[in-house]
């Protein structure tokens, strides 16, 4: 691949051949009897603001989603960093920052809305000038007003059982609020994939910036082929299994140096489906064959649970691809 494209897995057009190339040089030439499942030739992924559409797909190594934009009959977009957000029936383009109300200010990241408030939320200390701190209602106003008074509080008046550090002069005895960040994070999305291993993400800011931010891990909810029914011992559903012998994870072609003994959900007999229940996130270095290494967040299963509920959230993650930032290729044992 070269810095204007890169390839990757693609699919056959109704058993035919084809290849979308410009200034870069790729073989990809299917024999004339396909000797491979569907999906084994090589396409030339569409980059940054240029047109695609479903044999022209963007490329998921750098984030980048096919934008039908509004239209929901629309067969070509354009290709752009991160998934759109729907927000009270508005639609965001990624990275759009928005306002739903007086209170809060929104931002669209990859598909996930993460939202900070606007108005003072904590209160200085109690100290001898100002014993009693308060946030008090002003008409008119959409943000409560910090208030020091000394006598019993009235109507309408919010006192907040937690505070941060204050900065006092002399005898002033109003304190300088200091802005603290409200650290905010989503729970992880479900796995890209229902079988073999995906991307998961989440938003969050508890970080120094105390920006929202795009978080991935790698995940397997289980290993793709069929289920081993033997292991149910007259139950109807597997929950949670290990696998017997440790394994090396691999991703775009490095191995994990140490071995791991991950967990996996099962499958039931009666048309349940188990999905992750409790999880931690795992940081696995790899070692690659040039020298290079580097390392990547793997979600680790401890228990499962099953259900018809569950049932149509994996077969949402098998349908489409899901933005995969990074060195991505493949991953596995």
């Amino acid at each position: 691949a070269s810095d204007a494209h890169s390839c990757f897995l693609g699919g056959l057009l109704k058993g035919g051949r084809f290849c979308l190339s410009r200034s870069l040089q790729v073989s990809c030439r299917c024999p004339a009897t396909c000797r491979c499942p569907c999906g084994c030739c090589q396409v030339c992924a569409r980059q940054l603001y240029e047109d695609c559409d479903a044999l022209s797909p963007c490329d998921p190594h750098k984030g980048l989603e096919c934008n039908l934009g509004a239209d929901p009959l629309a067969s070509r977009g354009i290709c752009w960093e991160g998934r759109t957000c729907e927000y009270n029936g508005q639609i965001y383009q990624n990275g759009e920052n928005f306002q739903p109300s007086c209170k809060h200010q929104c931002t669209c990241i990859d598909g996930a809305v993460g939202c900070q408030p606007l108005c003072p939320m904590e209160l200085p200390l109690a100290s001898l000038g100002c014993p009693s701190p308060r946030l008090l209602k002003v008409p008119g106003q959409c943000c409560k007003k910090f208030v020091c008074r000394k006598g019993p509080k009235t109507y309408g008046e919010v006192s907040l059982g937690y505070h941060t550090n204050e900065e006092t002069t002399g005898n002033d005895p109003v304190a300088k609020q200091q802005h603290k960040c409200l650290a905010q994070t989503t729970d992880w999305s479900p796995c890209s994939k229902s079988c073999g291993f995906g991307i998961s993400t989440r938003v969050s800011s508890d970080n120094p910036q105390c920006k929202l931010i795009k978080e991935t891990q790698l995940c397997q909810i289980r290993p793709c082929g069929q289920p081993d029914f033997t292991k149910l011992k007259g139950k109807k559903c597997l929950r949670t299994h290990k696998v017997q012998e440790p394994v090396r994870f691999s991703y775009a072609g490095c191995k994990s140096p140490r071995r791991y003994q991950p967990s996996h959900c099962g499958a039931c007999l009666d048309g349940r489906c188990c999905v992750p229940l409790r999880t931690r996130t795992l940081s696995v270095p790899f070692h690659c064959p040039d020298g290079s290494s580097f390392s990547k967040n793997v979600m680790m299963i401890h228990t499962c649970r099953c259900g018809p509920a569950y049932c149509p959230l994996l077969g949402e993650a098998a349908m489409g691809p899901h933005p995969m930032s990074g060195r991505a290729e493949t991953a596995g044992y």
